[in-house]
């Protein structure tokens, strides 16, 4: 049986593309170095969430070795393993830290207080020395688990496998502080003077809706050849399907308890950040919002059949993906276009064009490793579908 697997039309599709969108915004970097970098950060945090949502889906599955996860394994290692591209992808934002951060302003260091009070903090030393940390430990723990997976698989040696669990335990938590500071760092500072302590739980529970909801598309493609067609199940699907909907209810939770409680604390310097978002066609961007990452998707994922059928939840998981750049596009725009919710055209540019490599990186990562891991779980797994359990 075959056991690696050639997405041929995603990769002839997504290079151009990704060629096309990034030189369109190399050319918008020349013309105006603001708009570029809030359309390259809103573009980068989007393709990001794929990366950190897959290592962080990677290390659940090692710790739990649920069946959810055995088919989806190869697609998260190879989605993680592009930390160091992100890594890299991410300088752009680098160089346009000042037309980004205000924190990085001589005069609004020499006059706002607050700003000095959390200099010791948010300063372009400390800002460029942790977000080498951060990748330096996601790209440790991807390699790590990816590296011993395949090893497992080629050995199936059980102490293998306890090795993979053994890294995932603390990795978990390595992984969650570097988020959540990440998430500090990248976005909430963008307004330095507000913040919320449940934000880098926000942002990763936001990339593990966006991986599963994408891993939803994906598993679909993939099980319709070997050798994937003949050991996925409905049940996988089904799993898959409730990963989606448990994190959009958890997703929407978080988001309106933050709402709430900062609303009704009724602060200015906690509610200002909301007040930006509330006019200049915000509104309107929030509430599809609300209609498309939460209410379609609930009521859609009600239904189990809609689970099971893989073409049904890849047909639903599709727009509800490409709509969470809603979610991304709202935390970064209104800071930089508080009087309009202005698409621009650079917007696009960086969203295809990170984009575009990040999705055939991926395929070509995916097709230089066995589809299927051959370790100790899986061997146990495929016998037990074998004999119909």
């Amino acid at each position: 049986m075959e056991t690696h697997v050639d997405l041929k039309k995603l990769r002839t599709l997504a290079l151009p593309l990704g060629v096309l969108g990034l030189a369109a915004s190399a050319f918008g970097f020349t013309q105006d170095r603001e708009t570029f970098a809030v359309s390259w950060l809103m573009g980068w945090t989007f393709w990001f969430y794929l990366s950190l949502g897959s290592l962080g889906w990677l290390m659940i599955y090692h710790l739990t070795s649920g069946r959810w996860g055995f088919v989806i394994q190869r697609p998260l290692e190879a989605a993680s393993r592009l930390m160091p591209v992100m890594f890299l992808l991410f300088i752009p934002v680098i160089l346009c830290m000042h037309e980004l951060y205000e924190w990085t302003h001589e005069e609004v260091l020499a006059t706002d207080k607050l700003v000095q009070h959390k200099a010791s903090y948010l300063n372009e030393q400390g800002f460029i020395i942790r977000w080498a940390i951060y990748f330096v430990v996601w790209s440790f723990l991807a390699f790590a688990l990816s590296r011993l997976s395949r090893k497992a698989g080629a050995e199936n040696n059980p102490d293998t496998v306890k090795r993979l669990r053994v890294i995932s335990a603390p990795g978990l938590v390595a992984f969650a502080l570097a988020a959540t500071f990440a998430s500090f760092d990248w976005l909430m500072s963008l307004e330095p003077h507000w913040f919320s302590s449940i934000y880098g739980a926000v942002f990763m529970v936001a990339s593990g809706l966006s991986t599963m909801l994408f891993l939803a598309v994906v598993m679909h493609t993939l099980a319709q050849r070997e050798p994937l067609k003949s050991v996925i199940t409905p049940q996988q699907f089904h799993d898959i399907g409730n990963w989606c909907f448990a994190f959009t209810i958890l997703w929407t939770y978080m988001n309106f308890s933050q709402f709430i409680i900062i609303w009704s604390g009724n602060l200015y310097e906690e509610t200002f950040w909301y007040l930006h978002r509330a006019k200049g066609g915000w509104v309107e961007v929030s509430i599809l919002m609300a209609i498309f990452l939460f209410a379609a998707p609930f009521i859609l994922m009600l239904f189990r059949a809609n689970k099971r059928n893989s073409k049904i939840l890849a047909a639903i998981a599709l727009p509800v993906f490409i709509f969470r750049f809603l979610e991304v596009y709202w935390l970064v725009g209104p800071t930089f276009r508080e009087q309009a919710a202005v698409f621009h055209w650079m917007d696009a540019a960086a969203l295809v064009g990170i984009g575009g490599l990040w999705l055939w990186l991926f395929a070509t990562g995916l097709k230089n490793a066995p589809l299927l891991s051959g370790d100790a779980r899986f061997t146990e797994f495929a016998k037990g579908k074998a004999s119909g359990h």
